[in-house]
């Protein structure tokens, strides 16, 4: 009795969309058909009616859809994902498989979706295609789905059709597509999980990390926000669960594997842990500072290091002695592994901050202002009297102002930034300083009447 109503509904919201009567019948006709799939799951001809209408009522939704916004997708969504359980659905995908015409049916809805701009409906509605078909034969891979979630969120790719992706949900919505496929061991899902993460992490919206602390704002049918009483534990548990996501997505990703030094050797190389991830991960720190982000931004910097690293040669590698060789950093990379290093704090964070400050001097590297600044912070946690002391003496090493009172117009150096006396000056901190941090840090005594001079 309602297989006519909903062909008549049809055929009206097909020649008339605009019309508001149409669109009313038609969204009716959505909701009479998944009361007719409920019914038909015993009976195999009321089955094989509802199997006819499905698809001519997705076409239409398809058809329509860019005319008039209104279409009820999550209807069509929600119909679509109970279309496997029909009985002669069923008994067709067992005995001749998945027909074409299906697979581009789901193609099209999933490609609809994105372009609207639903991403949050077209992530569910691909999670929930998982278990039931082959999701990379509607051209759908997971890649695909994290590059479109990333062009959603762009406001120069949205900024004609549509508002962009908050990062809030962007951030939750990739999360909740690694939670998903967690429990999948496959090598070739090791590539997705590490642009996963990097998405995660490389974006400066997302550097304060309030999607990690709370749940997402939601809105009542009015627009009214819908307020919940939020309770400090529930807080703490989301925050945990979540950071214990980020772990395993990092160990399932790019944790740090044996590097491979035999010549014969020819699979493909690892690619390199960019250095944007690094900053990501300190910030993560900066703002949630626990064990468990302390010890994922130690693993990322082990990673970042030994990507840098040159493999030792086959002569090197069956030499008696113990060779190891110097990470080749960008003096960009250094300053920010510096940074990472400053912001974990321990003594062997300390050796190794020394060691990166040495650089500078083995390399003859003109160290840059921040450079100077975090050599100042890095000081004053090992000696603060006698940071103090040095720094009232030169103050532009920190405020990064010229160092000299010349006239630097009359000057050949076009930078202010690279004059003589500005390099001089960076020489002289560096070789007087840098080889005394660890002599400051063991033995201080605090001055009685006057503070000893550097």
């Amino acid at each position: 009795m309602l297989s006519p109503i909903i062909r008549s509904a049809i055929r009206a919201y097909t020649n008339e969309p605009l019309s508001r009567d149409n669109h009313k019948l038609f969204k009716n006709a959505c909701e009479a058909l998944q009361l007719l799939m409920e019914r038909s799951t015993s009976s195999e001809t009321s089955s094989a009616a509802v199997e006819e209408l499905i698809p001519q009522l997705t076409k239409t939704f398809l058809k329509v859809l860019h005319i008039d916004h209104r279409a009820p997708a999550p209807k069509i969504v929600s119909i679509l994902v109970q279309y496997p359980s029909l009985i002669t659905v069923t008994q067709r995908w067992s005995n001749f498989g998945i027909s074409e015409s299906d697979y581009k049916l789901y193609q099209e809805t999933l490609d609809s979706l994105y372009q609207l701009g639903r991403a949050e409906l077209l992530v569910d509605f691909w999670v929930s295609l998982l278990p039931l078909i082959n999701v990379s034969k509607t051209g759908w891979t997971i890649d695909k789905l994290l590059d479109s979630l990333t062009e959603l969120s762009n406001p120069l790719v949205r900024s004609i059709s549509g508002k962009p992706l908050n990062g809030f949900k962007y951030a939750r919505l990739i999360l909740k597509i690694i939670e998903v496929l967690k429990e999948e061991h496959d090598s070739r899902l090791m590539s997705s999980r590490r642009k996963a993460f990097r998405l995660i992490f490389e974006r400066r919206d997302l550097h304060k990390f309030d999607w990690l602390k709370r749940e997402e704002r939601r809105f009542d049918r009015d627009g009214i926000e819908i307020t919940v009483q939020e309770s400090e534990p529930a807080n703490e548990q989301i925050l945990e669960s979540k950071i214990e996501m980020i772990i395993e997505l990092w160990n399932s990703s790019w944790k740090l594997t044996p590097r491979r030094t035999k010549e014969e050797d020819t699979q493909e190389p690892e690619p390199i842990l960019l250095l944007s991830t690094l900053i990501g991960v300190t910030k993560l720190v900066e703002n949630i500072r626990t064990e468990k982000t302390l010890l994922l931004l130690k693993m990322v910097i082990s990673r970042f290091i030994a990507d840098r690293t040159p493999p030792l040669t086959p002569t090197q590698s069956r030499s008696r002695y113990l060779i190891n060789p110097n990470p080749i950093l960008t003096n960009y990379e250094r300053t920010k592994l510096i940074e990472s290093h400053l912001t974990i704090g321990n003594e062997l964070s300390n050796k190794f901050i020394i060691d990166l400050f040495q650089d500078f001097i083995r390399l003859k590297i003109v160290p840059s202002v921040h450079d100077l600044k975090l050599l100042h912070t890095f000081l004053l946690k090992l000696n603060p009297v006698k940071t103090e002391v040095f720094w009232n003496k030169n103050a532009g090493l920190v405020n990064g102002l010229p160092w000299d009172l010349t006239d630097l117009s009359a000057m050949n150096f076009p930078n202010p930034t690279w004059d003589s006396f500005r390099i001089h000056t960076a020489n002289h901190v560096f070789r007087h300083k840098i080889n005394k941090l660890q002599n400051s840090n063991s033995s201080y005594n605090p001055p009685k009447s006057h503070p000893p001079q550097t």
